[in-house]
C-alpha cells in the first residue's frame, strides 16, 4: 500500500495545508467509508494510503 506523509511526492508543507488523522498535512488526502473503519485515499492516484505522521511511524511501514 502507498503511503501519505512527509517523505511522499504529494505532500504539501506549510500553514496553507491541510489535513487530518493526528497532523497528517497533505492537500490531496481524502477518505472513503469502509467498514469498519473509513479508508485513507490519494486524492491524485486514487490508491488506498497508509497515513503517518511521524519518523517512527515512518519507519514501522517500510519495515513491515
Amino acid at each position: 500500500m502507498k503511503l501519505c506523509g512527509s517523505k511522499e511526492p504529494c505532500f504539501v508543507d506549510g500553514e496553507e495545508a491541510w489535513g487530518h488523522y493526528g497532523g497528517v498535512m497533505c492537500l490531496y488526502l481524502t477518505e472513503k467509508f469502509n467498514e469498519p473503519e473509513n479508508v485513507s485515499i490519494c486524492g491524485i492516484t486514487k490508491e488506498e494510503v497508509n497515513t503517518y505522521t511521524s519518523e517512527t511511524e515512518y519507519c514501522e511501514l517500510v519495515d513491515n
